[in-house]
This record gives C-alpha cells, structure tokens and sequence, in this order.
C-alpha cells in the first residue's frame, strides 16, 4: 500500500506579533457623541524573554445644537442653528517593558513610559518600572502572571509645575482561548504614590479578539 504522508513539520514561533485596534462611536440626535481611539501592541518574542511596546490614544467630542424661531416682521419664522463642540476626554500614551525569565515560574522586568491626560489634570507624565514576577500557569490556551515592582514617576501639570515621586505597581496579565479563533485578554495595572498614598491610579482592560485570517 502507498505510505502514509509525512506530518507537517511543527512551524516555529513567530518572532514578531503585532496587533491593531480601532475604535469609532458615534451618537445622533440633539447631542452629537464622537469617540475616536487606537491601539497598537507589538512585540518580539525571544525563547527565554519578550519585548512589549504598546501605543493608545483616545479622544471624545459632544456637539450640542441650539434652535431658535425668530418671528419677522411679515410673519414668518425664522428657525436658527447654533452648534457647539466640546472635547470631553483626550489622552495618548507610550509604554515599553522587557521581562526576562529566571526560572519556568519567575521573571524580572523593567520598561518605562510616557502619558498625557489634560482631563486628569497633567500634560505629560513619564516613568520608569523595574521589578519581578510569577508565572502561575502558562500553555496553549490560557496563561496567568503576575508582577510586583517600583517606580519612579515625574509628571508636569497643566501649569507648567514639575514634581516627581516614587511609587509602587501592582498587576496582573490573563488570556484565554475561548475557540480557536477567539481569544479573551484581561489586565490590571495599580499604582500607588509612595510619597502621597491617596494618589491611587489603576488601569484595567478587557478586551476579545477574534482572528480573521492566519496573520
């Protein structure tokens, strides 16, 4: 009988994993709503570490529309339109980080970035973390990992007025494969300033992503 074909030799991990996100929203009526953002993560995948550089922006405007009737003197009416646009939230960010594994189940890492959020009261915002992490599980279809690290943070106001304080970072990164071609992520980023502790800021997302195609 004809021998069975050789199985498909495993393919090798991609070095580089990139992924884009685009977000529209819109709202009609006597309000006008717009929210326009992105997001872009790429990473480089090494056997024993991995480089993350994640990119976001998002920016909401609110045009609200005035009528009036304005009575001539023939009688008729006049019906005027005054619109006015507001922006209601803006904020773009930078973020890098390296880890590196210790043993199966531990890692260090360090990374830094930059953010801008004039709505939460500072026009630029950059950091440094260094620190360690678990690895509670990891395969295929689900990983769990935990991080613990320092930070050091100088931040510019809207007045021009620098100040800079050191702090510590709480967080977590989950994913799991719900099909094969569906994938839930879920992160957690807490940070407390050491030298004020009700500056308390944390970060959580939550996201599904469905994959189209192989790429």
């Amino acid at each position: 009988g004809q021998d069975e074909p050789a199985a498909e030799a495993e393919a090798p991990p991609r070095k580089w994993k990139d992924t884009a996100e685009l977000t529209y929203l819109t709202t009609g009526g006597n309000s006008e709503a717009t929210t326009f953002g992105f997001r872009n993560t790429l990473e480089r995948i090494w056997p024993e570490a991995k480089l993350t550089i994640d990119a976001t922006g998002v920016r909401a405007e609110d045009t609200t529309t005035i009528r009036s009737a304005v009575l001539q003197p023939g009688g008729d009416v006049l019906v005027e339109e005054r619109s006015e646009t507001e922006l209601t939230a803006e904020s773009y960010s930078l973020e890098g980080r390296f880890d590196r594994e210790i043993s199966e189940r531990f890692f260090w890492f360090v990374g830094g970035g930059w953010k801008r959020n004039e709505f939460a009261g500072f026009d630029n915002r950059y950091y440094a973390t260094a620190g360690v992490g678990n690895v509670w599980f990891e395969d295929d279809g689900a990983a769990f990992r935990t991080h613990y690290g320092l930070t050091f943070t100088e931040e510019e106001d809207l007045a021009g007025i620098t100040d800079s304080f050191a702090g510590a970072r709480l967080s977590y990164e989950y994913f799991r494969k719900v099909t094969g071609t569906t994938r839930f992520d879920s992160k957690l980023v807490v940070d407390e300033n050491l030298d004020d502790t009700s500056d308390l800021r944390a970060d959580f997302t939550n996201a599904i992503a469905v994959a189209m195609n192989s790429r």
